[in-house]
């Protein structure tokens, strides 16, 4: 149940920042800040409506939770770029994709072989684990 409040809560202030960005662009609070409110808000200091565990406890709410990050943060990188630019950036994309991820898990893999003496399997998965670049796409203008 916590989770389901957790993703109604993130799901509801993006609908909010999505639909009153030019306001909230004029305001001095930022993106982050409306999330750390809500979640004193829904909290057990106002509320008490969400409580979370302790992160000893339960290890599922924290993998559950950078997979939400990790989905946010893409969907924000993509929402960012307006439509027309998609065609123009398609070239660089594909070869981000097709060549500089893969190479970049290759050399990450290769290292933790060489460097670290990893099994090769283990250096592989250390190579799938390698950073991703969600945030690596050009800035529109």
């Amino acid at each position: 149940m916590t989770l389901d409040l957790v993703l109604v809560a993130v799901g509801v202030l993006g609908l909010v920042v999505a639909s009153l960005s030019e306001k909230l662009r004029r305001l001095p609070v930022s993106e982050p800040l409306m999330a750390v409110g809500l979640g004193v808000v829904l909290g057990p200091a106002v509320t008490d409506l969400m409580s979370l565990p302790p992160l000893t406890e339960d290890h599922a709410s924290l993998h559950e939770g950078t997979r939400i990050l990790l989905a946010v943060s893409v969907m924000a990188v993509a929402l960012r770029y307006p439509f027309r630019d998609v065609r123009r950036r398609l070239r660089p994309v594909a070869i981000l994709l097709l060549v500089a991820m893969p190479a970049m898990a290759i050399i990450s893999a290769g290292l933790g072989w060489l460097v670290l003496g990893l099994p090769l399997t283990t250096a592989a998965l250390l190579g799938r684990r390698s950073p991703r670049p969600t945030l690596s796409w050009p800035r529109a203008s």
